[in-house]
């Protein structure tokens, strides 16, 4: 059973406005229905949308294989976080996935796209 596209859109703006509140926490955009964050603010710089299979693990090797690549290419970019939107998002929960992976990387992963 599919979801009304109304259904479908208000879902979809929930997710964004979390992921905003928790993105924007120090500006305190996002805590409002409707608020954008400030244009300085120092939090939300950039977000990472990470799929893991052909990702970070290419078919014929082994699984997380090139998490070293992207913890390095974050250390570098310190205010950029990361959304999981990998089909793993299905089968494991948010605290889950973050176990996944070590600190520093399991920290910078802010949430999951929602699925229907």
């Amino acid at each position: 059973m599919r979801c009304p596209d109304d259904a479908r859109k208000s879902a979809g703006a929930g997710f964004w406005r979390r992921l905003l509140g928790r993105l924007c926490g120090a500006c305190g955009a996002g805590q409002v229905s409707g608020s954008k964050p400030e244009p300085d603010c120092p939090v939300f710089d950039a977000v990472v949308f990470l799929d893991f299979d052909g990702v970070l693990h290419p078919r014929t090797q082994g699984t997380f294989r090139a998490v070293p690549l992207l913890q390095a290419w974050l250390q570098t970019r310190p205010a950029v976080h990361v959304v999981v939107s990998s089909n793993w998002r299905m089968s494991h929960s948010l605290d889950a996935l973050r176990e996944l992976f070590e600190a520093p990387l399991s920290q910078r992963i802010v949430d999951a796209l929602p699925f229907e």
